[in-house]
């Protein structure tokens, strides 16, 4: 979760090149946790 808002923050420092690449960061992120891993 709070990977999740750092990757946020992180995101609207970055680009939008690095926009796609973080938004499946996040999208991994949630899997794991919905996992429970």
């Amino acid at each position: 979760m709070f990977d999740a808002l750092f990757t946020a923050n992180e995101i609207v420092a970055a680009g939008p090149g690095q926009l796609a690449a973080a938004a499946l960061a996040v999208v991994l992120a949630i899997f794991s946790i919905g996992s429970g891993v």
